[in-house]
């Protein structure tokens, strides 16, 4: 009986700490729109989804000074990457003059700025460096988020302690946290909003906890995202 209290006692500690994480945070941030990838170095790697992907290898221009660099893979009309100038194919090697070589450093940087703010990315095409300035917009997740439970058999063994705290032992005992990101302007998101799918769009972010056949999980979906010159229709939402 004292096993048993105390396994549910740290089952508690761990599901009421991810209710925190997953229901705690900012629901607006930075936007500039644009799909993105690791660039780095070296070999090809091919591992993972394609959207986790890693480009390689880096121009030995950009390789002087860093070794990572950002990918942009894609870009949608009328967003603030598109309205500065950058195109699906360049380098972003830095921001403000701070070198960027990964995208948590990337996005880190880009979520606390509210919008408005005038930002000098500068890219690397056709063999030379061009600066472009990039206004920010407003990304916005709803408030309450979408809670689930199911029960079930998870097979799978997944261990990636750095940079976040995500593992899993084949489905016995694990954590999974994601944050997918893209512009709800793409065709497969825009067609999935008009058949009235939005629940299947999946941009945003959340957490699963997997306690032995259990598995409850937490999401904030995006639902709006907003260039600035419309911000006073974010104006009028938050004040």
């Amino acid at each position: 009986m004292g096993d048993c209290t105390r396994t549910l006692s740290v089952g508690t500690v761990i599901l009421g700490g991810c209710l925190l994480i997953g229901c705690s945070g900012p629901v607006e941030r930075g936007w500039i729109g644009g799909t993105y990838r690791q660039a780095r170095a070296g070999g090809h790697s091919f591992l993972g989804p394609p959207h986790l992907q890693t480009i390689r290898p880096l121009p030995q221009d950009v390789t002087r000074d860093q070794r990572g660099a950002i990918f942009v893979s894609r870009v949608q009309e009328h967003t603030p990457v598109a309205e500065s100038g950058i195109q699906q194919g360049d380098l972003i090697v830095s921001i403000d003059e701070d070198p960027v070589t990964s995208l948590a450093a990337f996005r880190k940087t880009i979520d606390p700025m509210p919008p408005g703010t005038v930002i000098k990315v500068r890219v690397y095409r056709d063999g030379t460096f061009q600066d472009r300035a990039v206004v920010v917009g407003q990304e916005r997740l709803d408030e309450s988020g979408h809670g689930c439970a199911a029960v079930g058999i998870f097979i799978d063994l997944a261990v990636d302690l750095l940079p976040d705290p995500s593992f899993n032992v084949f489905g016995l005992l694990g954590y999974q946290q994601w944050d997918q990101r893209g512009d709800l302007c793409a065709p497969e998101f825009a067609f999935a909003h008009q058949a009235g799918h939005t629940e299947d769009i999946g941009l945003g972010r959340g957490w699963a906890l997997y306690l032995g056949p259990i598995r409850v999980s937490h999401r904030r979906d995006v639902t709006e995202q907003v260039p600035f010159l419309d911000a006073g229709r974010i104006n009028a939402r938050t004040d």
